[in-house]
């Protein structure tokens, strides 16, 4: 049957039309959407000031790994940096502070008067000096008193006690505190620490409120890929410490018992000159009997979601109150390998009713503050009540869920930790085109 030519132009048109609908226009879509997302992805790097000058900040740590995480954070939502490291542990191609003047690795940790007066004196006219927009210090958080005299915002993030560096004076350490109750009095600067512990330890005995503000350590890109049946112990720092030695010999003696305990090997002996993230990731999973509330190697580990096994707080809490287990909470048995009574200086008055988080003489005040380390925070950690609960838990819990569990939680993690960076940069860069 032939159609007619009216036919014809009907159809021509519906084809154009079907064409227009299924094709042209999901194509226009896409390119559309394509266009936004790469506004977007470009905005990434310049939505921290907008038409503001790029910002900058100054550090010069002692810990490599708490400001290369903040470089690895930061530099792709438009932030520079002028780094000079003072840890002992920097190395080339990194500045490692050679150029500065005045202070050095050998005098930066405990820093007086004459020499933050010095530094002042020698960086008053420096270009790159004026060129930053803030000055960050993690560790020791005290190196920022030599930046006040400078007037620019100032972000102190403790990752240890805040008094490190200055714990050796009464005198210094209070000096300290009424510095920090200053510089939280302006907005422009940011009193924080990367870990509940310190931030409330802070406030114990400034009055200051400070921000928690994790550290992420999304520069490793090793995951968790069990490959042999061996779990790695933590426990004290250094070869066969003390810690160590009990934890094993206690495991030792119960698994004469048991025929079904998993390997635990001490990380120490197990990696003597040191391990690679990869070789890390490759055991089942880490057992700790912790030193420490918070250190830069239990963050990295988490990013790498590696299971992990910790004392329960009721455990951990017996464990120090019999030998002070967690030595390095209190920078005074760090020091003297005692056993402190109490701190050195009186609370702030608002922290009255709190107990002292710097002895081992009070069960209460032991349990109090523990409660407060990282490990007690985060998510899918697994928890055990004694060596034969542990040997349970390594043996029934599923160590893959847990890992994937943990990769899904840090994926939303950073999303926030960006989100509070990105605010707080933002704030500052505003505040100082304001009182320009």
């Amino acid at each position: 049957m032939r159609t007619s030519p009216s036919n014809v132009v009907k159809l021509t048109i519906l084809n154009i039309a079907i064409t227009i609908v299924f094709w042209i226009i999901p194509l226009l879509t896409l390119k559309c959407n394509s266009s936004v997302k790469d506004e977007r992805r470009w905005n990434t790097s310049t939505q921290v000031h907008g038409d503001i000058k790029a910002f900058r900040i100054w550090t010069m740590d002692m810990h490599m790994a708490t400001i290369k995480d903040l470089v690895h954070r930061l530099t792709p939502l438009g932030v520079e940096f002028t780094w000079k490291s003072m840890s002992l542990h920097c190395k080339a191609p990194n500045d490692c502070g050679e150029s500065l003047k005045i202070v050095n690795k050998n005098n930066a940790l405990h820093l007086n008067d004459s020499l933050i007066a010095d530094f002042y004196e020698a960086y008053k006219d420096d270009a790159e000096i004026h060129s930053v927009d803030a000055f960050v210090c993690f560790h020791p958080a005290a190196m920022c008193q030599l930046f006040i005299p400078f007037n620019k915002s100032i972000i102190i993030v403790a990752s240890t006690r805040y008094e490190i560096g200055r714990d050796e004076s009464v005198t210094r350490w209070m000096k300290w505190n009424d510095d920090i109750r200053e510089l939280a009095k302006d907005p422009k600067n940011i009193i924080a620490a990367n870990n509940l512990y310190d931030a409330h330890y802070l406030e114990y005995f400034t009055g200051v409120s400070a921000k928690v503000l994790p550290s992420y350590c999304g520069y490793i890109s090793a995951s968790y890929s069990p490959s042999n049946s061996t779990f790695l112990l933590y426990a004290g720092r250094g070869m066969k410490s003390t810690f160590s030695v009990i934890f094993m010999k206690n495991y030792t003696e119960l698994c004469k018992y048991r025929v079904d305990c998993p390997e635990i090997l001490y990380v120490k002996d197990t990696y003597p000159a040191g391990y690679s993230y990869e070789e890390l990731s490759g055991h089942q999973g880490l057992v700790y009997a912790p030193y420490q509330v918070s250190t830069m190697s239990l963050f990295e580990q988490y990013r790498m979601n590696l299971p992990m096994f910790f004392p329960s707080l009721t455990l951990l809490s017996k464990w120090d109150a019999e030998r002070t287990w967690v030595k390095e909470r209190i920078i005074f048995t760090t020091k003297t390998f005692l056993r402190p009574n109490g701190s050195e200086i009186s609370c702030d008055p608002s922290q009255v009713g709190i107990p002292d988080p710097n002895t081992v003489e009070d069960a209460f005040s032991i349990r109090y503050w523990l409660q407060k380390a990282d490990f007690y925070q985060w998510p899918y950690i697994t928890y055990y009540e004694s060596y034969e609960d542990l040997v349970q838990q390594m043996l029934s819990v599923d160590l893959q869920e847990i890992s994937s569990r943990m990769k899904a939680y840090n994926l939303k993690h950073r999303e926030r930790l960006d989100a509070q960076w990105l605010a707080i940069i933002k704030d500052i860069a505003l505040k100082a085109q304001k009182s320009s």
